[in-house]
């Protein structure tokens, strides 16, 4: 029904003798269906459930398969045979290529028709004052296809906007600039920022903008500029820029990321466009696993602020490009469910479960091959007492474009060689059959001019490699080879080795502000240990709570084990003030 309105449920009392009239007989079939429409709405979701792909039958012409989806006002919209059209006779096909864009959306939304005419022997009687004493017996329930070059609202369609903020920056004849951040952020982990860029053929892309930070950090500063040029880089037509932010914050606290008012510059074949973007985006930190916290707010939102979501009535089907050659429109090619609107049938998430239950097996099967391979490295090193050694490579992902003095980052490696303390060998690859240790400058040879260094985790048996360049390069990435060695003194020494550690090892909150702090001990049977803020900067209670003190500073916090003197483990507060 077109009503979209659902609430509140009213039905039928029949009893003996009751006289029936077209509004009882309405509000019994409004009633059905705003139940069903409700059900669809809040446990299925809006979006494709089957079929309706978009192909293309010759060069002006479309046709929809069969298929059928949900709108997002729980509406059922089914497509029983193939529509065949040419493009041009599409609904609203003139209105969205009157801008000179180079592609439209085609979209469906819940559409009804009036069937099966008759003459009604009441005439005109309890109808509308203008109504014609003919009438129609049915209504027949279809959908009605239409182009469109209005952009989606991206977080009221995607599933992703329950823990990712996206928002699109700027649209032109086929280019689309869309940065997204997430919704949260566990303490000690990073918020990364992606940048996703769409171009054509026919237009080079420049921007730039700034973005201030509050409660993160990018390289240690409170801001980060963006800066990208199709003209320095391959081009491809699509491109994704990646950016970790590092949250200062404590748990609970609201980070923010905004735009610089009038920071955002756009070139487009080395033309200035106007723009004015400016977003603000919200990023809580948490200290828990940031699925409950999308389940909490999730299950917390009212009805009423999901059904406000609900404003994007219609499904997009296809991004159709199209070629305009003296009014006649050809297509180019067609994109299918561009924006990923699919609802997930029990089928479909049954048949999937499979198939990650069928990983999960081999991935524990994989993990039992490698811990009885380690078993037998462990057996056969106490036998000959030979060095730990484990080699690999990693290759360094520089951007689109490796700018001088800036920083990348790998992942965290694990070298298999155990916890505690091992030596970390770097080296980097030059070309195929050449690998350069030390200063690659003492031989005459085509390097990246790079300094290289690794910082290991001895609590968790792996490392992370860094690199810092010392000139820009075009290079989008750098191969480095490592050598992790253990020696077996080492080995010894680091299994009866009695410590401990603090985690975070650094924390930056506000004055009065607490936070948890966590001990990990190492060999340690006895795990009493005694807290010690130095220098009065605040004090921490007997569940391992930090509170701060009322003026801002730099704070030593200290553990001290009490069966063994020995062992202490400590870390900074840096205090500000609001």
């Amino acid at each position: 029904m077109k009503n979209t309105k659902m609430f509140p449920f009213e039905r039928n009392h029949y009893y003996y003798g009751k006289l029936l009239s077209v509004e009882d007989f309405n509000l019994e079939q409004n009633y059905n269906s705003s139940k069903q429409r409700m059900n669809h709405m809040f446990l299925s979701g809006a979006g494709i459930v089957s079929g309706m792909n978009v192909v293309e039958i010759g060069d002006q012409t479309i046709s929809v398969e069969t298929g059928c989806a949900l709108d997002a006002f729980g509406r059922e919209m089914v497509i029983h045979e193939p529509i065949t059209k040419k493009l041009q006779l599409i609904d609203g096909f003139e209105r969205a290529t009157a801008k000179g864009e180079n592609y439209i959306y085609l979209c469906v939304e819940y559409d009804e028709k009036a069937a099966d005419s008759i003459y009604n022997i009441a005439g005109s009687t309890g109808m509308a004052k203008d109504a014609k004493e003919n009438t129609y017996n049915k209504v027949v329930e279809t959908c009605r296809l239409f182009c469109t070059n209005q952009e989606p609202e991206l977080n009221g369609i995607e599933n992703e906007g329950l823990f990712q903020d996206t928002r699109q920056l700027f649209s032109y004849q086929g280019i689309t600039i869309r940065q997204s951040l997430p919704r949260y952020v566990e303490a000690g982990k990073k918020a990364i920022m992606k940048i996703n860029i769409e171009t054509d053929e026919k237009h080079f892309l420049a921007f730039s903008f700034k973005m201030n930070l509050n409660g993160l950090v990018y390289e240690n500063e409170n801001s980060i500029t963006v800066n990208f040029d199709e003209l320095l880089v391959e081009k491809s037509g699509s491109y994704s820029l990646t950016f970790e932010l590092d949250p200062v914050g404590v748990p609970g606290y609201r980070a923010s990321a905004a735009m610089e008012q009038e920071s955002f510059r756009v070139i487009v074949n080395q033309k200035q466009r106007n723009c004015n973007s400016s977003f603000k985006y919200q990023i809580e930190i948490t200290n828990g696993d940031i699925k409950e916290k999308i389940i909490e707010s999730y299950y917390t939102c009212s009805m009423n602020s999901m059904m406000e979501k609900a404003r994007q009535k219609y499904i997009y089907l296809a991004k159709i490009y199209v070629i305009n050659a003296n009014e006649v429109y050809q297509i180019q090619k067609i994109i299918n469910a561009p924006m990923k609107q699919y609802v997930m049938s029990q089928t479909l998430l049954g048949s999937l479960n499979k198939v990650m239950m069928q990983d999960i097996r081999s991935l524990e099967s994989q993990i039992k091959e490698y811990e009885n391979h380690l078993l037998g490295q462990d057996d056969k090193l106490k036998k000959t007492g030979d060095i730990q050694i484990a080699q690999g490579v990693c290759d360094i992902d520089l951007g689109l474009r490796g700018e001088n003095h800036k920083k990348f980052f790998s992942a965290p490696i694990s070298h298999g060689l155990g916890l505690g303390y091992v030596t970390i060998m770097l080296s980097q690859e030059t070309r195929q059959d050449e690998i350069v240790f030390g200063n690659a400058e003492v031989f005459d040879i085509n390097y990246t001019n790079a300094t290289l260094a690794a910082k290991l985790d001895e609590t968790t048996g792996s490392f992370v490699i860094g690199v810092r360049l010392n000139e820009t390069v075009a290079k989008n990435s750098i191969r480095v080879h490592w050598t992790a060695i253990r020696k077996p003194e080492e080995q010894v020494q680091q299994s009866l080795e009695r410590r401990m550690s603090i985690k975070p090892s650094m924390l930056e909150l506000y004055t009065r502000e607490s936070a948890c702090l966590e001990v990990a001990f190492y060999n340690m049977e006895d795990k009493q240990i005694t807290w010690q803020v130095k220098e009065g900067g605040g004090s921490v209670d007997e569940t391992n709570v930090y509170t701060a003190p009322n003026e801002k500073g730099v704070y030593e916090i200290v553990a001290k084990s009490v069966a063994y003197k020995d062992v202490r483990a400590s870390i900074f507060a840096v205090v500000r003030e609001h």
